[in-house]
């Protein structure tokens, strides 16, 4: 008797995958060589879009992309908000990796040409920051100081304008005086 082999058993015994089955993907190439993440790293550097005042980012990260774009080893293309997602992914990246090592060796491993650009430009952003704390903090207490100075003038303004209307107030309607004491009536 001959066995009947169906077209599945049959696929099943080959090394081809069954249609039914998942092929095997052949995985989609990373959209960043490490070479390309350097070339990125470097235009923002470049363009220092990583410590940009608030309004001046996005045109610096833009200025970077096509910097990048012009660049002949770099085969991906990137825009603005591309390239700002990615170089803040390698700069977490290497803050956490960074911390990390510090805490577990106390020394740093090895320092290649991306880690010196990330840690500098971490640095520089560190620098931004604080400058832009102690600018907030000398802004509020000048604020603080004119408050203070404006509530002090008002309080000496109500206070001359009560002493000069009170001495009249006082010859007519008997008020008392600070002490409590009851002025005299002219």
């Amino acid at each position: 008797m001959d066995e009947h082999i169906s077209p599945r058993e049959e696929c099943a015994s080959s090394n081809e995958p069954t249609p039914s089955e998942p092929t095997a993907s052949r995985g989609r190439r990373p959209k960043f060589t490490a070479e390309e993440d350097l070339i990125l790293v470097r235009e923002v550097a470049a363009a220092h879009a990583h410590v940009a005042p608030y309004g001046d980012i996005r045109t610096r990260f833009a200025a970077a992309a096509h910097c990048a774009n012009s660049n002949a080893d770099f085969k991906c293309k990137v825009n603005a908000k591309s390239l700002q997602d990615r170089y803040l992914k390698l700069q977490s990246s290497f803050d956490r990796s960074d911390s990390e090592e510090h805490r577990m060796s106390g020394v740093g491993g090895a320092v290649g040409e991306m880690d010196e650009l990330l840690g500098m430009m971490a640095e520089a952003r560190q620098d931004c920051e604080e400058r832009k704390l102690a600018a907030t903090k000398a802004a509020r207490a000048r604020t603080e100081v004119k408050e203070r100075l404006g509530k002090e003038l008002v309080r000496r303004s109500l206070k001359r304008c009560a002493s000069s209307s009170k001495s009249s107030d006082e010859v007519e309607y008997g008020i008392e005086d600070h002490d409590g004491e009851k002025k005299d009536e002219q």
